[in-house]
């Protein structure tokens, strides 16, 4: 796989795009653009010139648009090492990839696919690839992918590798390479849809220029391949993503996934085996699982059978699986072909297997276990790359170790070694910083099991080194991506038809299980905990540092009450004012009750249930972050104005959950949260305005608190105790009143699911229908005498009845949870510890 280095002496050359070209460390030109005669490939022609029409200033502004899109849709990577999210990276200038060299791939994609699968079906079946001496059984049995328990195990339709991905590299001298195999839970096919989306979205004129390939037709078979596993034919499949979680890597990409293809995403405890079925713990009941999309690491899948510290798996599912009633894409023990030694074999495989030789090659390998490889790979070891014989992630020689030391480990256990040749990767150009730079590149070229044979994505997720590095492109570790845009043979693209018998026809509630209708409660409760939060450290900073109308500072004191972790006098060695001390701690991230710490708790939540917000939704919460900074050094007027961006964020949250999520148990569960915490916090807040002689001022905060001033004015002309009391608690027209929560949450229990006859109400219910009665009953003239423990008692009642509900709602739905939802806080920083 050598190339030919061009020499270092010539000088930078100008590329088409009219850049002058930074070379990489390699000395080689864009050679998946320009050849080394010069000139450009034809099937970049094209693209050079659009790029050239647009002028680096314009490909920035455009490439900052991209970059937003992805910010605002949290594509992101989750880097295991670092614990956080890193932003996605796309850069504008595409892969571009000519039609034969595309049939080619494909062709060459699909044998190599087809190949593994038979190996497969003979490693978990008969084994005569061991008993004929064609794989060595320690290549096998010493390989800790391959799971014993899976052994004889038959698959229905033959399939036992159903989604597979390859990483392919070009060297400079034209020919393609098999770098890995990834058959465990192949990653990157919906990162591929976002770029694709994206640059669709900010270069619309070269899709309709240039003839690519289009994904959406991929995805459509994808869909059908998976429904055409269910063990149940004739019937809709339930067919679900199992993911490990929102702290997966991949986690954008799994509940991208599962919306593109319609499939429910679930985590291992929102699954469980009965009499050898998999089932979908929903409110409404069991519902049994068809086809599960494997996302999660095939030993971590069965803590029965396989590793018994899982958290993630489903205790049974191996016995599901080999009683025929549940579909697993891909197969358990599928990762046992994803070995590196593996590709040493290949080639004789292929020729005993297919009848064929491989039409691409993998990179030269020795396995170590091989004693003629071994003294090889001894003897050549300063140009090759030591590696794990058996790591999944086909990654790197083990670190640390000086060449000694590793000459030491190969001899003690050469079976877990291989050696592999250092491989020189193609460039491609990069747009970094209003210029060209060279850039190493790697393809992940995507196929699934259709019939006997293999559709391949016609494109894929290249992967591009940050640096000139020349091997190892790992998202882990550093690097962006590129969309690949495959050039079409035909006239035009191939579109995709809808099947109009494909699914049938559902209406009312979609299946929710009990982790997500748990998560989205609390959703709920943390955005309205925001809400009204921001609402009142708006309201006391506004009217603090000038009195106004009415307002005097004495007046803030029951909304400061409210904020019951607000400390005046915390300052960093200094006493600060009440205002100041305001601002900074609502800002404070580490600070318990802060709005900065609320929000960031919401968009964990958010991530928790993404699969069940709209993308506007999504984008709504995830800008909320921007919104709020948690800068400790702005003003508290400068924090005040910081907060209307919060609020009306939170407000069009509202909107879309009411105007655009269907009203079913989701939105339900959703909604009652909220109601729940509104009706805490007003309840505490009145309590602690009548808890001294009320002032017109308080009444005046009051009403601008809850956003219902304006509407108090249309009614009266002067501020009372009464009318303002009857507006906030008894009025079941104003939304924000006491009453109309107690309302709210007396309709959404009325439609969850019970076990009893609706005829007879639920403690719960009986409990918020208590309370409602009496606010409906109650005269707020009694408030304007001194004696107001009437009212003041109610409030007490209306506190506790929310509080036991929020409990009876939990232990009816949400108690056989093994772990929390992310970010939940059960008790309210802000409220009585009794919540």
């Amino acid at each position: 796989m050598a190339a030919t280095v061009a020499s270092a002496e010539l000088p930078p050359p100008l590329t088409p795009l009219g850049y002058q070209l930074r070379l990489g460390s390699q000395g080689l030109p864009f050679d998946e653009m320009i050849p080394k005669e010069g000139g450009i490939r034809e099937h970049w022609r094209g693209v050079s010139a659009y790029f050239e029409r647009l002028g680096p200033a314009e490909i920035g502004r455009r490439w900052n648009q991209a970059r937003k899109i992805l910010h605002d849709n949290g594509v992101a990577y989750n880097v295991q090492t670092q614990g956080l999210l890193r932003a996605w990276e796309l850069n504008p200038v595409p892969l571009r990839l000519a039609g034969d060299d595309w049939t080619f791939l494909a062709r060459a994609v699909k044998q190599r696919a087809r190949l593994l699968n038979h190996v497969l079906e003979d490693v978990y079946g008969p084994q005569k690839l061991l008993t004929e001496k064609l794989l060595p059984p320690s290549l096998v049995y010493g390989n800790s992918a391959f799971l014993r328990p899976c052994h004889g195990i038959p698959t229905r339709t033959g399939a036992r590798l159903v989604i597979y991905a390859a990483d392919l590299a070009r060297s400079p001298d034209g020919s393609w390479w098999v770098i890995s195999d990834r058959t465990q839970a192949p990653s990157g096919m919906g990162y591929t849809l976002e770029n694709r989306l994206v640059l669709s979205r900010v270069f619309p004129e070269i899709f309709r220029e240039a003839r690519i390939a289009r994904l959406g037709g991929f995805f459509a078979k994808f869909g059908e391949s998976l429904a055409a596993l269910s063990p149940r034919p004739g019937t809709e499949p339930t067919v679900v993503l199992l993911t490990a979680g929102p702290l997966n890597e991949t986690y954008f990409e799994q509940a991208y996934l599962a919306r593109h293809l319609g499939c429910t995403l679930v985590q291992g405890q929102d699954l469980t085996v009965r009499e050898g079925r998999v089932y979908i713990k929903t409110l409404e009941g069991l519902r049994q699982v068809d086809v599960i999309l494997r996302r999660v690491d095939e030993d971590f899948c069965d803590p029965l059978e396989l590793r018994d510290d899982s958290l993630l798996g489903v205790s049974g599912l191996l016995a599901a699986v080999r009683a025929g009633n549940v579909a697993v894409a891909n197969a358990l023990g599928s990762g046992v072909v994803q070995s590196a030694a593996l590709h040493a074999f290949l080639p004789h495989l292929s020729r005993k297997i297919l009848g064929e030789d491989l039409l691409m090659p993998s990179v030269a390998t020795w396995w170590c276990g091989q004693a003629t490889a071994r003294n090889y790979a001894l003897s050549n070891m300063h140009g090759l790359v030591i590696k794990d014989a058996f790591d999944y992630h086909g990654a790197r020689p083990p670190e640390g170790l000086s060449r000694a030391k590793l000459r030491e480990a190969v001899q003690a256990r050469p079976q877990y070694f291989a050696a592999q040749e250092n491989v020189l990767l193609s460039q491609c150009p990069d747009f970094v910083e209003g210029r060209l730079e060279a850039r190493s590149v790697l393809l992940r070229v995507f196929a699934v099991r259709n019939g006997d044979d293999y559709d391949v994505l016609p494109g894929g997720l290249t992967r591009v080194a940050a640096e000139e590095s020349s091997f190892s492109i790992l998202l882990q570790q550093s690097g962006g991506s590129k969309d690949t845009w495959v050039d079409l043979d035909d006239e035009r693209p191939e579109g995709v038809t809808p099947n109009a018998a494909a699914s049938e026809l559902r209406r009312g509630h979609l299946d929710l299980t009990s982790r997500v209708a748990d998560n989205l409660f609390w959703l709920g409760r943390y955005a309205e905990r925001s809400d009204f939060t921001a609402r009142m450290v708006r309201c006391t900073l506004e009217n603090f540092a000038e009195e106004s109308g009415w307002v005097e500072q004495n007046d803030l004191l029951p909304m400061l009450q409210t904020l019951r972790y607000f400390d005046q006098f915390s300052g960093p060695g200094k006493q600060e004012s009440v205002d100041q001390a305001l601002a900074r701690q609502m800002a404070d991230p580490n600070r318990a009750g802060s709005l900065t710490s609320l929000l960031k708790s919401l968009q964990g939540l958010a991530t928790t249930v993404r699969d069940q917000l709209s993308h506007d939704t999504w984008r709504i919460l995830h800008q909320l972050g921007d919104s709020q900074r948690g800068d400790s050094e702005l003003s508290s007027n400068e924090t005040a104005l910081g907060l209307n961006n919060v609020i009306l964020a939170l407000s069009a949250f509202q909107g879309l959950l009411s105007e655009n999520m269907p009203h079913g148990h989701s939105w339900r569960f959703l909604d009652l949260g909220r109601r729940i915490e509104r009706g805490l916090y007003l309840s505490c807040l009145v309590r602690k305005l009548l808890q001294e002689k009320t002032r017109i001022g308080r009444l005046e905060l009051l009403l601008e608190t809850l956003d219902t001033l304006v509407t108090y004015r249309q009614k009266h002309t002067s501020l009372s105790v009464s009318a303002v009391l009857d507006l906030v608690l008894c009025d079941e027209t104003n939304p924000r009143s006491l009453a109309s929560q107690f309302a709210a949450g007396m309709d959404h229990l009325r439609f969850l699911p019970r076990e009893t006859d609706g005829r007879f109400k639920l403690p719960e219910e009986r409990g918020l229908l208590s309370v409602l009665s009496e606010l409906r009953l109650l005269d707020p003239a009694d408030a304007e005498g001194e004696n107001r423990t009437g009212i003041v008692a109610l409030l007490d009642r209306a506190e506790k009845a929310l509080t036991d509900c929020s409990e009876l709602i939990t232990l009816r739905f949400f108690t056989h949870l093994r772990t929390s939802s992310v970010g939940r806080d059960t008790a309210s920083p802000e409220l009585p510890a009794s919540l």
